[in-house]
């Protein structure tokens, strides 16, 4: 996002508004960067003849149509009969684009090949498997129509998913990585971490460290320091991946998840020391 629209925003919108447009327009730039570009010179073409007001009201124009265009380039066809909610069309977007990286396949199949429409699957699926937030009335009054080639094409991927993760789960050494758990639990002499309340509950060891840190980074993210690294090497160490470098794989991703370098550095630092601790596998 340019300078020019980040400032104008703290100037002249409220807090509310700054949030969700930053974290809109920090997704576009990851998506699209060249979309993101022309914002500034909405700006900077503006004349002293136009208001703060008029202004506004091009900016969110344009970021609606960004936003809108992306969904298009899903298969996405926003309404026309309603007045569209751009803050809502892209938590839409949001999930719709990360909705692949959900770990319950099966479950996501079974809405997917319901008799549903489209629409209909997409808000079920979005709602109960992902982590959108929003009556189905108000997601039909944005959404008028979904391709089936989207449907069919993520039906696909969740079925060759679902045939790399047997792969997966039939060469993931599960004795050697409970012996791991084991081994961590004895040198700190505690069991009450998240990662272990949730493999207790049935969560499924063998994943990708990162499916299990987009599973759970709010949970884990909003620990403190200390217990945030406990749990990424438990995690680290119950993961196809990380079973036999946990630190290199913790170190591979934090990076996507915490974005202050001295915060990184903290999580490096203590998950390095609870090797030493633990002592070389």
């Amino acid at each position: 996002m340019g300078n020019l629209f980040l400032n104008f925003m703290n100037e002249y919108w409220t807090p509310e508004e700054v949030k969700w447009y930053t974290e809109i327009m920090d997704l576009i730039n990851a998506v699209q960067e060249d979309y993101a570009d022309n914002i500034d010179l909405i700006i900077y073409s503006q004349t002293d003849e136009v208001s703060i007001n008029e202004v506004s009201d091009l900016l969110k124009k344009a970021v609606q149509d960004i936003i809108i265009a992306l969904l298009e380039n899903i298969g996405v066809t926003v309404a026309e009969d309603y007045p569209l909610d751009t803050i809502l069309l892209y938590r839409i977007y949001k999930d719709m684009i990360e909705i692949e990286n959900n770990e319950q396949i099966d479950f996501a199949l079974s809405i997917l090949e319901s008799d549903l429409d489209d629409v209909t699957v997409f808000y079920e699926l979005l709602t109960i498997v992902g982590t959108l937030e929003v009556d189905e009335s108000e997601f039909t009054q944005q959404i008028a129509k979904i391709s089936p080639f989207t449907r069919s094409k993520l039906t696909q991927y969740f079925y060759s998913r679902k045939e790399t993760q047997v792969a997966v789960e039939e060469t993931f050494d599960k004795i050697k990585a409970s012996n791991r758990i084991k081994q961590f639990i004895e040198a700190l002499n505690d069991s009450e971490f998240l990662a272990i309340n949730l493999i207790r509950n049935g969560v499924e060891m063998g994943l990708s460290f990162k499916s299990y840190l987009n599973l759970y980074n709010e949970e884990i993210f909003n620990l403190d320091i200390k217990d945030i690294c406990y749990n990424l090497y438990l995690f680290a160490i119950i993961s196809q991946d990380g079973c036999d470098s946990p630190v290199a794989t913790i170190e591979k991703h934090i990076q996507n998840y915490l974005f202050e370098m001295a915060e990184v550095d903290s999580v490096l630092r203590g998950v390095g020391q609870i090797q030493m601790k633990l002592g070389t596998y």
